[in-house]
């Protein structure tokens, strides 16, 4: 199973510091101190590919427009170089969408406009970092934004941000026929049950879009031994066809098209005139392959 999810959201966070100096002034500070705030999940994509318990190869890609409102409330410590960088550490609690939270562990950058020591100042951050959640696998986070600070006393200072914020992960993915959830181990790309046609089959390709083969994973058209020399064009034509036809089923509900060629050549001939259809092919049959051929191919 091949599965990855890109979340992207809003935040509005406010953030509360207390700070500690250490040294003469212009030294470097440490910073420690509570961020919280809520945000906006706005879009979700999720692709994945994975191979049903009937055999099928499923493959989808979803694209959704959320908004969602999320609670964050995170910890941190830092440190301020120069008056003018910092990098600060965090953790805590973050909603990601609907029924669903992690705890973030990232690394924060900050570059400070007009100096962190200044009674207001603006800054620009980028963070970096991963998400753990229960029973999932690590996830990627990243933001970036902006914030507006604003020292309430010598040591404790006020901070409104706003920031962008993306998270990349591998999710579950619900098995579509069963209902059940993939299993971790489910990998590659099996071949399954092969229907084997001669490519001057007209009849094929509406029975694979009415699924008149039950399990069928996978179909190999045959431009080799079974095509005489003279029809061989007559059958490149009729597989253009056939495969125009499966193009038009959703790509889950497709098998695994592969085509058997005669040699090196005909391989990128065909390569070149299917182009067209080169989304439904899975790969290619090499008739003969053996050490002899297989620097050609």
């Amino acid at each position: 199973m091949r599965t990855l999810r890109v979340i992207s959201s809003l935040t509005m966070l406010l953030l509360a510091t207390h700070v500690l100096e250490a040294g003469e002034r212009g030294a470097m500070k440490f910073r420690y101190g509570v961020e919280w705030g809520i945000g906006s999940t706005i879009l979700s994509s999720t692709k994945c590919s994975y191979i049903a318990d009937e055999g099928f190869l499923v493959e989808s890609e979803e694209l959704k427009f959320l908004c969602h409102m999320n609670g964050n409330i995170t910890g941190f410590l830092g440190m301020e170089v120069k008056d003018r960088l910092g990098f600060r550490v965090y953790s805590g609690y973050m909603g990601l969408t609907k029924r669903e939270r992690m705890i973030p562990l990232t690394m924060r950058a900050a570059w400070n406009f007009n100096g962190f020591s200044a009674r207001t100042s603006s800054s620009m951050f980028v963070d970096a970092g991963a998400g753990f959640r229960k029973d999932a696998k690590v996830s990627f986070l990243g933001r970036t934004g902006y914030s507006y600070i604003c020292r309430l006393t010598e040591k404790t200072a006020l901070e409104l941000n706003a920031a962008a914020l993306v998270s990349c992960s591998h999710p579950d993915v619900k098995a579509k026929y069963t209902g059940g959830t993939v299993e971790k181990e489910n990998l590659g790309l099996r071949v399954g049950p092969l229907l084997y046609v001669p490519s001057l089959n007209k009849t094929a390709a509406d029975k694979i879009v009415n699924h008149q083969f039950d399990c069928l994973t996978s179909c190999c058209f045959c431009l080799e031994d079974s095509i005489l020399d003279d029809s061989l064009a007559d059958a490149e034509n009729t597989l253009l066809g056939t495969l125009t036809k499966i193009k038009t089923m959703p790509e889950n509900e497709r098998p695994n098209i592969f085509i058997r060629v005669r040699n090196p050549e005909h391989l990128l001939h065909i390569h070149e005139k299917f182009r067209s259809v080169h989304d439904v092919i899975t790969g290619y049959n090499l008739p003969k392959f053996d050490l002899s051929n297989a620097e050609d191919y």
